[in-house]
């Protein structure tokens, strides 16, 4: 994240004084790339730098910030870590001077790649103190994203949001691949299968809506199939993944009744 956070910045009106990074030849590429100087140490960085971006695991952030708190005569006015889930507060364990600012991107970003801008289009969720907000959209709209602030009291929700859109999917995707296999399908074409079936279903989405964008059985009243659907399942695991989530979907079609009863059904004869 912090060496494509420095990379972008730099290709815009952003002055990169100095990179840091407890595994040193990561600095040094990044700053070679930029190009700038390599920071010795974080203090060093501090000294340098208005505006310093802590781009840290959320459990290391407590020991990083109280490792600030001891330094004195820094340049930097504001910190901003990259949390979707911590609250900007937590920057008050280095001290009241700085400003505080929480800038989190929806979006898995990747090692860094000067050719491709992983920024770009993405939102930022952020969250912070009055005047460094107006900060934020800055860098953002440099960095080619875009801001939605959002309220510290919902951060949490928020931010498992992402990980049921980025994270939680891996498990359809783990599904449809366990299943395809047994199915005898072959093996190399079912990573093309599986994201051209969930592409399409994000594409439906994103152009016609939540329901006007489901297809599938459910959609149809074709309780029949959805029954088939269940007893083809073996794994018990991934038969209640099938049971869950398409009961939501038919929830959401204002049909969770029959959808209920036609697994109360199934269990029953099993």
């Amino acid at each position: 994240m912090g060496s494509n956070i420095a990379y972008w910045l730099s290709r815009g009106d952003y002055h990169i004084r100095a990179v840091f990074s407890k595994v040193e030849n990561d600095a040094v590429n990044v700053a070679n790339k930029i190009p700038t100087g390599v920071a010795p140490n974080l203090e060093s960085t501090l000294k340098k730098c208005d505006i310093v971006f802590i781009t840290i695991p959320e459990s290391e952030m407590t020991s990083v910030l109280e490792q600030i708190s001891a330094f004195s005569r820094t340049k930097t006015e504001l910190l901003i870590h990259m949390s979707g889930v911590l609250p900007s507060s937590i920057i008050g364990l280095a001290g009241m001077e700085y400003k505080k600012l929480s800038m989190h991107p929806m979006a898995g970003i990747p090692p860094l790649d000067v050719d491709n801008n992983p920024f770009t289009g993405v939102c930022f969720g952020v969250e912070g103190d009055d005047e460094a907000i107006p900060i934020a959209h800055k860098i953002i709209k440099t960095l080619g994203g875009y801001s939605c602030e959002i309220d510290v009291e919902h951060k949490g929700i928020y931010h498992t949001s992402a990980g049921f859109a980025a994270n939680a999917v891996y498990a359809l995707i783990f599904a449809s691949r366990e299943m395809l296999t047994k199915a005898g399908f072959p093996e190399d074409d079912i990573p093309k299968v599986v994201a051209n079936l969930m592409t399409r279903a994000i594409r439906n989405y994103t152009e016609l809506g939540l329901t006007e964008g489901m297809t599938g059985p459910i959609t149809r009243d074709d309780f029949e199939t959805l029954a088939t659907h269940l007893q083809s399942i073996e794994n018990n695991e991934l038969q209640q993944l099938y049971i869950d989530s398409i009961g939501i979907c038919a929830d959401i079609l204002g049909k969770r009744n029959r959808f209920d009863k036609l697994v109360e059904s199934f269990v029953n004869k099993k």
